[in-house]
């Protein structure tokens, strides 16, 4: 039997020798082999479903992004589609859906929550400046011309920063600091004077000394009219009436 063996790996005469090594190595380790091409094949077709699986999904939130038409569409798109690129973008719409009905709370907690977990997504700037709107909305002008000066600052060239140079200089006219506010815009119209947020920077400098007038007159509040009373129906009648008092002539002579 040994030496049966022992002839069956020795190359046969005439043969191709290399063929001959092959036969012998996949006898000794072809069922290890092919194990691990099964595996690696699992792996594969895994990966493959996972990716599918994604693209589905991707393709999902985007339909019901598309056709959200209420607040609480968007958070479902939020909820069941996180990782996918339509939940930041359902967050925004969040946020601007609350600004936009006064809520201005709710759009804050809007734009927190995509700074939260978006943080270095490419629109992430839009819900920095959605915040600095609510802050500005809220009353906070102190804090909200700061965030504004602060963007513009760190980017001139953003594409928010004209939104956020006029968000400056609203706040700085509602401070009443009106000098500060016509440099802000001056600074607009010399810098982006051919472009659409030129011509909006000068129709504010054409219109501020309105607002400085308004600011320093403000209208007399009238005083409160009492409304009518009118005593419901239920009341009905009053329960006693009178008939007026006849006041006899006096007696001619």
């Amino acid at each position: 039997m040994n030496m049966e063996a022992e002839h069956h790996d020795e190359p046969i005469e005439g043969g191709i020798p290399e063929l001959e090594q092959i036969k012998t190595f996949w006898r000794n380790h072809g069922t290890h082999i092919t194990i691990v091409a099964a595996v690696l094949a699992l792996g594969v077709f895994g990966t493959k479903m996972v990716r599918s699986n994604k693209r589905r999904a991707v393709a999902d939130a985007s339909v019901q992004l598309a056709a959200a038409r209420s607040a609480q569409e968007l958070e479902a798109v939020v909820a069941d589609y996180g990782s996918t690129p339509s939940a930041p973008l359902a967050l925004l719409q969040l946020g601007k859906a609350s600004y936009d009905m006064g809520n201005y709370n709710g759009a804050m907690t809007h734009y927190e929550r995509f700074a939260d977990r978006y943080a270095d997504h490419e629109l992430a700037s839009v819900a920095e400046v959605g915040l600095i709107h609510c802050r500005e909305a809220r009353g906070e002008l102190q804090a909200a011309e700061a965030a504004f000066k602060a963007f513009v600052a760190a980017d001139p060239k953003h594409f928010l920063a004209a939104t956020a140079q006029l968000g400056q200089g609203r706040c700085l006219e509602q401070l009443g600091r009106f000098d500060d506010a016509r440099i802000v815009y001056e600074d607009m119209v010399a810098n982006r004077g051919d472009s659409m947020w030129g011509d909006r920077a000068t129709e504010q400098l054409e219109s501020l000394e309105d607002r400085i007038e308004a600011y320093n007159n403000p209208p007399t509040a009238s005083a409160p009219v009492m409304p009518e009373l009118a005593l419901p129906d239920s009341l009905g009648a009053p329960a006693m009436s009178y008939e007026p008092i006849e006041i006899p002539a006096a007696p001619t002579e």
